[in-house]
């Protein structure tokens, strides 16, 4: 089965404003699917997200 993160789940994990989180899925940048009219994202898809900003050193 997979996890479901709500807007708000993922900007207290990451510590940015919930804005934030929904341009991000308004520019494309995380993918988000609707469940019962609300907002959700997969957690493979936070995780790609995540990987693709990771500051490479």
């Amino acid at each position: 089965m997979e996890t479901y993160y709500s807007t708000r789940q993922v900007s207290e994990m990451l510590g940015v404003n919930i804005i934030t989180v929904r341009r991000w899925i308004d520019k494309g940048l995380l993918p988000a699917i609707k469940l019962e009219r609300v907002l959700r994202i997969k957690k493979i898809d936070l995780d790609s997200f995540l990987e693709q900003r990771r500051v490479k050193k």
